[in-house]
């Protein structure tokens, strides 16, 4: 019982010559204080979570406030080499952008979104095997390939049609399994499959009604649950501004982050739970969120947020068995956060520099292979190719013959190349 409860008992039970109205007012409080102490015992879904993992000590938990971001880090730095698949140029697999990638038993599968509009799968020596789907409005066919997952378990493949509302299903081989149209308050941006469910990220926006942010689906499509609800997580954020990968699918479980969180979650067996925590006294406020939610467009919102000053939440984040790293903006700048499983070493930086591909693309990160962190380069960006070719023929790049001769017939309008990135043990730091 709280000392304040317990103070107004003792002075009740030495009260004399009272009123009946005095003692009876005094019980009413004393029965809403006995209601707040109960109340006390009970926190929001939100903080219940992060402190019940944290007494298990299965929580990362990381003070972004403590951290020296303003020393440049070098690639080499966190990566000891570099491995280049460029990948097979034809009419049949040409590839605008890269929108996502996955490497699953030495496949790579790659999937533009805007421009091909199509799933292709290449080897890894960067040979094409084949498309998955095609595109058309009969079954088996999208018109608009936003998102794909991989279920380990079951060998197959999942795409995700926004155009038409719907999820397929194909074998490993592409043969065409089945598909369901997702429920009308359902408007999923990216999708995640584990083992017999189907997880939906759900597009916030102040057009849609429902206020849930991840919802688990069977295999019809039925919805089974639903978690992490906007207005705790987001403050109530209602702009349709989504991060680039709000899942990273591991063998074990799936990782899940959204624009404003600063918790990354855990979801595995129909459970989420938190993973990784940051720690700041630069959150923003529900007023805040107000002020944000006022803007009449998203153009408005992302013009806002470059010059914002408070933290905006966790973006790209990547995993292998050694190396934790993922993106935050805080103060109006992009930090990149690296984690070392084995010793606990956190490093931070604004300023992530490729010294070992030279590459002019921004540090843009697709999944993990194998202790390795991947990446491309590739003519949608512009220039990125024509200089990377022009470093490696004036010896600018350490490669060997054999990488070379790899890159003979590379040209600007090629298919991207595809850099694996093989991680460090352990920070290197450059005196």
């Amino acid at each position: 019982m709280p000392w304040s409860t317990r103070h107004l008992i003792n002075n009740l039970s030495t009260m004399k010559n009272v009123k009946i109205s005095t003692i009876y007012n005094c019980y009413l409080l004393l029965f809403f204080l006995l209601i707040f102490a109960m109340c006390q015992g009970k926190k929001d879904n939100r903080n219940s979570i992060l402190s019940n993992t944290s007494k298990n000590n299965e929580l990362i938990e990381i003070n972004i406030d403590d951290l020296d971001d303003n020393t440049p880090i070098l690639f080499s730095s966190v990566f000891k080499n570099f491995k280049l698949t460029p990948l097979e140029t034809r009419n049949e697999c040409l590839i605008g952008r890269i929108s996502k990638m996955e490497v699953i038993d030495d496949t790579l599968y790659i999937l533009d979104s805007n421009i091909a509009k199509s799933l292709f799968l290449f080897d890894r020596e960067g040979k094409f095997i084949q498309k998955i789907g095609k595109i058309g409005k009969g079954p088996g066919e999208y018109i608009q390939p936003a998102f794909f997952s991989v279920n380990y378990k079951e060998k197959q493949i999942l795409i995700l049609d926004t155009k038409q509302q719907k999820i397929i299903r194909y074998a490993s081989n592409g043969d065409f399994i089945n598909e369901f149209k997702l429920e009308k308050d359902l408007l999923p941006i990216q999708i995640a499959t584990q083992k017999d469910l189907i997880y939906i990220d759900q597009l916030n926006s102040k057009y849609m009604p429902s206020d849930y942010l991840l919802y688990a689906l069977d295999k019809s499509g039925k919805i089974k649950t639903s978690w992490l609800s906007s207005m705790i997580y987001q403050l109530g954020f209602k702009h349709p501004v989504n991060n680039s990968f709000n899942f990273f699918t591991t063998t074990t479980d799936i990782k899940y982050v959204k624009p404003f969180f600063d918790t990354i979650f855990s979801i595995s067996e129909n459970q989420i739970k938190p993973y990784l925590h940051v720690h700041t006294t630069n959150k923003v406020t529900k007023q805040d969120m107000v002020e944000i939610n006022g803007f009449n467009d998203t153009k408005q919102y992302l013009n806002f947020s470059k010059k914002y000053n408070k933290f905006l939440g966790i973006t790209d984040y990547m995993e292998s068995n050694r190396l934790v790293m993922f993106k935050f903006r805080n103060h109006a700048e992009t930090h990149n956060l690296f984690y070392y499983h084995s010793s606990n070493e956190i490093f931070c930086t604004t300023k992530f520099i490729d010294d070992l591909t030279l590459a002019v693309h921004p540090s843009i990160f697709y999944c993990t292979y194998k202790n390795n962190f991947i990446s491309c380069i590739q003519s949608a960006t512009p220039n990125a190719i024509e200089s990377f070719i022009a470093n490696v023929a004036e010896k600018r790049i350490k490669m060997t013959e054999k990488e070379k001769f790899a890159l003979n017939g590379i040209k600007a309008t090629s298919n991207p190349i595809i850099v694996f990135y093989e991680c460090r043990e352990n920070f290197l730091r450059h005196d």
